[in-house]
């Protein structure tokens, strides 16, 4: 499972593509709370403190956090803005 740091240089998008790709490759219909669980242990040091930071019941879903992740990065990830549908295109692969 491909790691995001949140660090400069690191494309947020680029992980959130390599993440749907590995969760498709399972070939397998992940419930919505397994999938959150499964993306946040793929968050590590700087986002894992932005995701920790998060108002508690404040995600309800892995597309609430691609959100926040959106609004976060997109000053210097200007593809993240692509990216902003990339949880109906999973949803549609199955």
């Amino acid at each position: 499972m491909p790691k995001f740091k949140g660090r400069d240089g690191e494309d947020a998008s680029l992980h959130l593509v390599k993440f749907h790709f590995h969760i498709h490759i399972l070939k397998a219909k992940i419930p919505e709370d397994f999938l959150m669980n499964i993306y946040m242990a793929s968050l590590e040091e700087i986002v894992r403190k932005l995701y920790e930071s998060l108002p508690s019941a404040s995600l309800y879903s892995l597309k609430d956090f691609h959100s926040v992740l959106i609004q976060h990065y997109q000053s210097y990830n200007f593809s993240l803005s692509m990216m902003d549908s990339c949880c109906e295109i999973y949803e549609n692969f199955h």
